[in-house]
């Protein structure tokens, strides 16, 4: 089985993992990681999908993937790693303002309806994308990042209630749409991340500047369950990615 797994930011974890022998993978079995890009510029139309080829047309995207399948590289499965990562929509310094609904401090509180509209409108391409791949046979399967972390200035901005709430619509509102298509998802590990669903500090890149990434460990664990979700040894369960506790 050759396995491309391509998306945000996210996947340097799983490359550090897998160039540190973490997580070797099953006999038979190729698993090759590669950057798209940033996972905040996917609300933008980055794709075309063209005679039977799915093209990468942002430019900056193309530099690392230039297209799927890759020359060289005729794989049997994608895996994205981005469709879960709701940082785009809580990072905005407009959350110094306003607040999710059930956050109550004094901000301006948006809607239920204008929140999902935020969460639909960054999702777009996204879906599109794992919809292009499933039409050309490839069998999109999705890997979910690190919750937020707790270090990152944005959360501090925002509220940690606010980007809780956040983080939990996006993820289910991400799920659904992904049951809808037949995407499956590989969700990260649980222990990982804490019973107000952030990211344990443990997991977090050794870096004084790195507010965002998960480091080698966390990768290596991602590693395991992708591997063994593609042998079949464990399944993918949607509830599992869109669950954020502390709701």
């Amino acid at each position: 089985m050759r396995v491309l797994i391509t998306g945000g930011s996210h996947v340097g974890a799983l490359r550090r993992a897998q160039k540190a022998g973490a997580a070797p993978p099953p006999a038979g079995m190729s698993l090759h990681i590669r950057p798209l890009g940033s996972g905040i510029t996917v609300a933008r139309s980055f794709f075309a999908l063209r005679d039977g080829r799915i093209e990468i047309t942002n430019e900056r995207f193309r530099e690392n993937l230039p297209g799927i399948p890759l020359a060289g590289l005729d794989c049997d499965r994608v895996g994205f790693c981005t469709a879960l990562y709701s940082r785009p929509i809580w990072l905005g310094r407009d959350w110094a303002r306003f607040a999710p609904p059930g956050v109550d401090d004094g901000r301006t509180v948006i809607s239920h309806a204008l929140l999902r509209r935020l969460v639909l409108d960054d999702l777009r391409y996204v879906l599109a994308f794992l919809d292009a791949l499933r039409s050309l046979g490839l069998r999109p399967f999705v890997v979910d990042g690190p919750r937020p972390f707790r270090h990152n200035p944005e959360v501090e901005r925002a509220g940690e209630r606010a980007v809780q709430i956040i983080d939990r619509t996006y993820r289910r509102i991400a799920a659904r749409s992904l049951d809808e298509l037949g995407v499956p998802v590989v969700a990260g590990p649980p222990d990982t991340y804490d019973e107000a669903g952030f990211t344990r500090p443990e997991f977090r890149r050794p870096s004084a500047t790195d507010r965002t990434h998960a480091n080698e460990a966390y990768g290596a664990r991602m590693l395991g369950r992708i591997h063994a979700f593609l042998t079949g040894e464990a399944t993918a369960p949607l509830a599992e990615a869109a669950a954020t506790p502390g709701g």
